[in-house]
């Protein structure tokens, strides 16, 4: 197999010797214990299952509370060297027991009920490995493993992984039936690890929506929130942490009721999640934790705030399964209904990604591959399905009429609750982040150096600016007033002169970074600390920028604008053919922005490849001799790279870093160096991939005009940082930018 060896570096693909250490290990007689048995990865646990946990190595009796999407056990015991305080752990498998009820082998009959066909009988089992072989009966079926009594009546335990194909495959075929009537798929109280009830999901009859070619949007009506009559202006002040590694993962505000959230607090290092009902109203605090969702995290909160979106806590792609919504009762959740949106297999795929309600009776859905699908509650029926781009997350409009999807050739935007195509928005084919102005005006799509703005209603593009605030990837898009957009929760986008204008960030002592909301048309900026947390109402630009802002001239500030004459430099190192195709390629997105080509001209689009750097890499063969086996061996890094240049400086760029891969497969008779001297090769497609923006501002000693610090006394002056010198991406990172 490929990847990576346990003992560190890289790994080559070898034949593996497991099967020799592991055919002596596969039939060694093993005592079971009569009355408690390991829990595994195939234990299937739910809440108020009754468990032993290893508790400084004594066995203490417990009850699950739940189990994480790792995989890990929430329990409730009393701990007795704290004096029988009752505690909650969530701890590894390997810490836990569980009853081990004896029971007949499943399916077998007995002798005396079935005389045709005796159930008790002895047959040939082999190791995976076909060398050793033992004649035995079956006496029992484990979870993952099987009992088998020899003639001379001693019995032995055998891990199921070590037997033969045929004989798994004799184990399954007698395990069929009971296997049939043990399946609930298709019965609404499915239940999995985590405990809580699912309905089975119908895509049955599930419009498929179209996403290709949208034509123009016409006038639209914009779908806005109305800002506060009396806007807060004073701080909320909102609850501390768990401890120290508990960090705010976010805020879900009501659509309809901005003044009710609730806050998503998480522990990775504890595998635990804490969700807070708060009012965002002036002088108050959170009011209460909500109790009811073990091991789940909140994404999303219905637009009159009395019901919640989870998904299982963690995050690890092919876990979180599963979706459920609660009913916010008190300080309790209620669980509503919990559903599987995407099934096994699914492209590779079973993951939600994201999710949203549209209102109390409709929730969509996303995956990583960029499915969506809008779901009818609590039937759990599908009414239309689209697919998007890989890994980009829609965006809802303010009032959650409207869902904004990603396309090859810009947005598309459809009604939200019945998938009907109102426009399709016509820009550059990237990754990012897509979000509607608090009014509805205008809709943004911001990716790592690009910013995109266009008119709702008409679907004209406003602004197509490259940015070079970064490297900025993920992070928010807020905006704090018309004409100003605040990415990434710190750079302030000035959109009339085409600018980042300022940087915002928390003062020193703030810990866990801050981010930036549009609540009921008002703009709030999280502020995390030690010893507390606060929402600010803030209006920015505050002073101090909008007289800096007032001083701009746009006609001034633009090194690249439709209209003007550039050189193209290609210096590539690649064939003729490759050479020429680049070429075509970049002159026609210049003319496309209405760029002229042409020699000797003060601004220039190079397109280069360089050496990177030379580093050494250590691979080794996969498993336990890994260690003696390691060779390093040095590679030569490229870099890839278009960039606007003036003056010898450049005002854009966009580049990608060609690097040695994690595992190699050596062919027959082919040595390290021969297998990876194929990868390092400067990566040409790189090029055919590249967008340009429109505009590009010229090129300065710093990225902003100016930085404010924030603390929750209000606003500080500060020093405008160094710019912060662009990284090169590895290959197929490249697509995001």
């Amino acid at each position: 197999m490929v990847g990576h060896s346990s003992f560190g570096g890289r790994s080559i693909r070898v034949a593996s010797l497991l099967g020799v250490v592991a055919t002596l290990a596969a039939f060694v007689l093993t005592s079971w214990a009569a009355e408690w048995k390991p829990v595994t990865e195939r234990t299937k646990l739910k809440r108020g299952d009754k468990v032993q946990v290893q508790r400084l190595g004594q066995w203490v009796d417990g009850v699950v509370v739940g189990v994480n999407q790792s995989g890990w056990i929430g329990v409730r015991f009393r701990d007795e060297h704290f004096g029988g305080r009752e505690m909650t752990l969530t701890l590894p498998r390997d810490h836990f027991r569980i009853p081990a009820a004896p029971r007949r082998p499943r399916n077998l009959v007995p002798a005396n009920e079935n005389p045709f066909e005796p159930a008790k009988k002895t047959r040939t089992w082999s190791d995976n490995t076909g060398k050793f072989k033992i004649e035995a009966e079956l006496v029992e079926v484990l979870e993952d493993a099987i009992r088998l009594k020899r003639p001379d009546g001693q019995e032995m335990t055998v891990p199921r992984a070590r037997l033969s194909r045929e004989d798994r495959e004799y184990l399954r075929s007698l395990q069929q039936a009971d296997d049939e009537d043990d399946d609930r798929f298709g019965q609404d109280d499915e239940e999995d690890d985590s405990g809580f009830p699912m309905k089975d999901a119908d895509v049955s009859g599930a419009t498929v929506v179209m996403l290709a070619q949208a034509p123009k949007p016409e006038n639209l009506a914009p779908d806005a929130v109305a800002p506060p009559k009396e806007p807060n202006a004073r701080p909320v002040a909102l609850p501390a942490k768990g401890d120290f590694f508990e960090q705010m993962e976010g805020l879900l505000v009501a659509a309809s009721d901005p003044k009710r959230a609730v806050l998503v607090f998480e522990n990775r290092h504890h595998n635990y999640t804490r969700h807070v009902l708060a009012t965002l109203a002036p002088g108050s605090r959170a009011s209460a934790a909500l109790e009811g969702a073990d091991g789940m995290k909140a994404i999303d909160l219905s637009p009159a705030g009395d019901l919640l979106l989870t998904v299982p806590a963690g995050r690890f792609h092919d876990r979180t399964s599963r979706v459920d919504v609660w009913r916010i009762a008190g300080t309790k959740l209620e669980h509503v209904v919990g559903w599987q949106p995407y099934a096994a297999g699914t492209r590779g795929f079973r993951g939600v990604e994201w999710g949203a309600f549209v209102d109390a009776d409709h929730v969509l859905t996303g995956d990583l591959q960029g499915r969506l699908v809008l779901w009818k509650l609590p039937e759990v029926k599908a009414v239309y399905t689209c697919e998007g781009r890989f890994n980009m997350a829609p965006a809802l409009s303010a009032g959650r009429k409207y869902l904004a999807v990603s396309t090859a050739e810009g947005v598309a935007v459809l009604d939200a609750k019945s998938g009907e195509t109102l426009g399709g928005y016509r820009g550059p084919n990237a990754w990012g982040t897509l979000s509607f102005r608090p009014d509805g005006k205008q809709i943004a799509l911001v990716s790592a150096n690009r910013l995109t703005v266009w008119d709702f209603s008409t679907g004209e593009l406003y602004r197509d600016i490259g940015l070079s605030v970064g490297p900025w990837h993920g992070g928010g898009i807020a905006w704090p007033s018309p004409g100003y957009l605040l990415v990434g929760n710190k750079y302030l986008i000035d959109l009339e002169h085409y600018v980042p204008l300022w940087e915002y960030r928390p003062a020193p002592g703030a810990h866990g970074g801050a981010m930036a909301f549009d609540i009921g048309g008002q703009f709030w900026y999280l502020l995390p600390g030690t010893g507390g947390q606060a929402l600010l109402p803030l209006s920015l630009p505050h002073d101090e920028a909008k007289q800096v802002a007032a001083q701009l001239d746009a006609s001034k500030l633009l090194a690249v604008r439709p209209g003007m004459t550039v050189t193209l430099e290609v210096n590539v190192s690649a064939q003729p053919n490759e050479i020429q195709q680049v070429t075509d390629h970049l002159t026609r997105l210049l003319t496309a922005n209405g760029l002229k080509v042409a020699p000797g001209q003060p601004v220039k689009l190079v397109a280069q490849t360089r050496p990177g750097e030379a580093t050494d890499e250590t691979y080794g063969p996969f498993g336990p001799f890994s260690r003696r086996q390691k060779q390093t061996v040095q590679f030569q890094e490229h870099v890839s790279e278009v960039a606007f240049v003036v003056a010898d400086k450049k005002a854009w760029s966009v580049s990608s870093l060609t690097q040695a891969p994690h595992s190699l497969h050596l062919q027959e008779g082919e040595t390290l160096e021969q297998a990876l001297a194929k990868y390092a090769q400067p990566n040409v497609q790189f090029f055919q991939k590249v967008n340009l923006p429109q505009c590009i501002a010229w090129p300065r000693e710093q990225d902003v005009y100016g930085a404010t610090e924030i603390s929750p006394q209000g606003l500080h002056p500060a020093a405008v940082r160094p710019k912060a010198p662009k990284t090169p991406q590895p290959p197929g990172s490249d697509l995001r930018t």
